[in-house]
């Protein structure tokens, strides 16, 4: 049960699933899983399902405990007049009661009044007038000592382990081509081992070098093309895969911290002209690796490589 200033609870841009946004004295609004605490006060089970808890009135039962060990019990009907929708996050369990009921609920379980100036508050929720604004407020209230808990320290953070993610996927990615430079050199060198009498005959009928270079460097290019289309496909999937994570993790924070998720999209952005950088990229690693092969078959004497058995 979190106690709320009723007048500041429409700033904290809740979404109602029924009911209203507004509470007044002994009235409250419930979590989208609030309704599935509940349990059989005869058997101990919990419900099996969640409750409908709009419009119900509720019974809260507190016990004081005295210091000879005796104990009172006080008994408050609560109206549930709002119930929120799902959040994935804290805020589906949540139960927002005025603050002054929570303050006269406080003093008499403790016996004591609760000084608000002498001990504060355990949580204060800020709204900034825009996301920009939030760093510097952020400071301000760390500069007083205050714990800040806000979304850009959650997407500093992400930020931070997505650069450690991408730093890690470029240097595999690094090593993967240079894998794949030596596999399509090696490849080449020996397609010309085994096709050297094709060699020969093709210079003996009057192919030139050039036209030589140029039929290795294409098949080393396509063996590139191909391997790059494979690799855009591959990366679109997982792209999307990792995307989703990370985006209902986010939706977790943001309800954690009382945000809202709307205007949430992917997480994963891929520009229209990537994919075909890619394809294109790979094409030439392929071309490139196959300047070595392809030098070499031009090398090749026609009449030695008739002979070649």
């Amino acid at each position: 049960i979190q106690g709320v200033d009723p007048t500041a609870l429409r700033q904290f841009d809740l979404n109602m699933e029924s009911g209203v946004d507004n509470i007044s004295s002994w009235q409250i609004l419930v979590g989208a899983q609030a309704g599935e605490n509940f349990f059989n006060p005869r058997t101990g089970e919990q419900a099996g399902e969640s409750i409908n808890l709009q419009g119900k009135t509720l019974q809260l039962v507190l016990t004081r405990f005295a210091s000879d060990g005796t104990t009172t019990e006080r008994t408050v009907r609560l109206r549930v007049v709002g119930v929120m929708e799902t959040s994935n996050g804290e805020r589906d369990f949540s139960i927002y009661m005025p603050l002054r009921n929570v303050q006269e609920l406080n003093t008499w379980a403790t016996g004591q009044r609760l000084n608000i100036n002498r001990d504060g508050y355990s949580q204060v929720i800020v709204k900034v007038e825009s996301p920009e604004a939030a760093t510097s407020v952020e400071q301000a209230i760390t500069a007083q000592g205050f714990f800040v808990f806000s979304m850009q320290s959650v997407l500093r953070s992400i930020n931070t382990l997505f650069l450690v993610i991408q730093a890690i996927v470029g240097g595999i990615g690094g090593l993967a081509l240079i894998v794949a430079a030596f596999g399509i050199a090696n490849t080449m060198v020996m397609s010309i081992y085994e096709r050297t009498r094709e060699i020969g005959l093709m210079k003996a009928v009057g192919a030139t070098n050039r036209d030589v270079m140029l039929i290795f460097l294409a098949e080393a290019g396509t063996i590139g093309m191909i391997g790059g289309i494979g690799g855009v496909i591959a990366g679109l999937v997982l792209g999307q895969l990792g995307g989703y994570i990370g985006q209902q993790f986010l939706l977790a924070q943001i309800a954690q911290s009382g945000g809202s998720p709307e205007g949430l999209d992917s997480l994963v952005y891929t520009p229209a002209w990537l994919p075909l950088f890619a394809i294109v990229f790979a094409t030439m690693v392929g071309i490139i690796s196959g300047i070595y092969p392809a030098l070499r078959a031009i090398r090749l004497d026609p009449i030695t490589a008739l002979r070649y058995e």
